[in-house]
């Protein structure tokens, strides 16, 4: 399987550090300090040295859904607003939940490009 190079820092080295399984694996991705935690639908994690504006530069397909996490779009089953205890529930393909706080500033944008990836496209013509 063809793996990712990320930064990892161990006893203040600096070394790169392969994820084996493929990008396309991981569920989603939570920041905690100066690291990032890999969920993959294996049921592993990895860490990574690197924050989640760095991850994402590099991973644009992922997409945040607030300050500490981003997701695989295309690991998502399902997923719902709760307006009245303004929580977002994600359901994915492996049966993995998670519910976090939801985030006016990163709701728009997630709404859009979910709708952007899934929402079928008509070319005009009938049928």
């Amino acid at each position: 399987m063809k793996g990712r190079m990320y930064k990892t820092r161990a006893e203040d080295k600096v070394f790169w550090h392969t994820i084996i399984s493929p990008l396309e694996e991981v569920l989603y991705v939570q920041q905690e300090a100066n690291y990032s935690f890999l969920y993959l639908t294996n049921g592993e994690e990895a860490r990574v040295y690197g924050g989640m504006d760095e991850f994402l530069s590099s991973h644009p397909e992922f997409i945040r859904v607030h300050n500490s996490y981003a997701l695989n779009p295309f690991q998502l089953r399902a997923y719902s607003l709760d307006w009245d205890k303004a929580k977002l529930h994600l359901l994915f393909k492996d049966n993995t939940r998670l519910s976090i706080g939801r985030s006016a500033r990163w709701q728009d944008e997630f709404v859009a490009r979910m709708n952007a990836l899934f929402t079928p496209k008509h070319d005009g013509n009938r049928i």
